[in-house]
């Protein structure tokens, strides 16, 4: 005879705000009963787990529905769940979780690691998607639950990228949700990690730009890096100095009075700059963008 599947206690949510507006409205609809809460840092996530607040507490102190209340035997039936999550989670704090610690991770098992999405358009991946798999210290490294695939369209630009993937996270989600509050163990995929496992510093090497750099692959960077300045930005170093540009707004800066001055100190960048080799090669770059002048931010 089959096991029937039992709805866990409680659903612990760790991602930003945003998302919160889009997901509660599904879960309650189809589990109107189940315990949430919602979390978006560590600091939040550390007041509601046992070790710090054995005791009960009424749910709205602790960002759930105010007709539940929140005990200490609710995570022996819970599970933590993070979604475009930013933070690292200890395992001191999701070993709490009697049913375990999963990620929606926003790309698909062969791009683990840091920022997915731009380093999928700087070596023209043909397919992305979303990882919904068993989170532990090591990020994207546990037993892959599920996956959902897309091609990615020709000629598509950071912001579309970002756009169907944050809809192939609600589809892992939305397919998986049945799973994702019962209490019987995950049927894992064979599925494993791909090697391309990149890092911040990986990041911020690729977002260096050389003085000599070929305008096929300055396209590329600006595509690739140079669209999201949240998740990068391009830089180039240059007699010393250190200039950050936004190809969105068209601009370039100095960085280098900032650590001098807590207020953030620019340096505008013109044409009329002509024996200064660093200027000419931003205000080159800035030409390319198609924008007469570089101005400050």
């Amino acid at each position: 005879m089959k096991k029937k599947a039992h709805v866990i206690k409680l659903l612990v949510l760790l991602t930003p705000k945003p998302w919160r507006a889009i997901l509660e409205p599904k879960i309650q609809a189809a589990y109107p009963s189940l315990k949430l809460v919602w979390v978006e840092s560590l600091q939040e996530l550390q007041e509601i787990l046992p070790t710090k607040s054995p005791s009960a507490k009424k749910g709205d102190d602790l960002n759930i529905n105010p007709l539940h209340t929140l005990v200490e035997g609710d995570f022996k039936s819970a599970r933590l769940l993070s979604i475009l999550n930013e933070w690292i989670v200890p395992k001191s704090l999701f070993e709490q979780f009697g049913l375990g610690f999963y990620n929606i991770h926003p790309g698909p098992p062969e791009r683990p690691g840091w920022a997915p999405l731009n380093f999928a358009l700087y070596d023209d991946d043909k397919e992305f998607g979303a990882t919904l798999h068993e989170a532990l210290e090591d990020a994207d490294t546990g037993r892959i639950w599920a996956v959902d695939l897309f091609t990615i369209p020709q000629d598509c630009n950071y912001y579309q990228l970002a756009t169907l993937t944050m809809d192939s996270v609600l589809r892992v989600f939305d397919q998986n949700l049945a799973n994702l509050i019962s209490e019987l163990n995950p049927q894992f995929t064979p599925m494993t990690w791909g090697a391309k496992r990149q890092t911040k510093q990986d990041l911020l090497k690729e977002s260096l730009i050389s003085p000599s750099i070929s305008r096929v692959e300055l396209d590329l960077k600006i595509k690739a890096f140079g669209m999201c300045t949240d998740v990068c930005q391009l830089r180039t170093v240059q007699s010393g100095k250190t200039f950050v540009f936004d190809p969105l707004r068209q601009t370039a800066r100095s960085l280098d009075n900032e650590s001098v001055n807590k207020s953030e100190r620019t340096e505008s960048i013109d044409q009329g700059v002509e024996n200064n080799q660093p200027h000419l090669f931003i205000q080159n770059i800035c030409l390319y963008l198609q924008k007469d002048k570089c101005s400050s931010i």
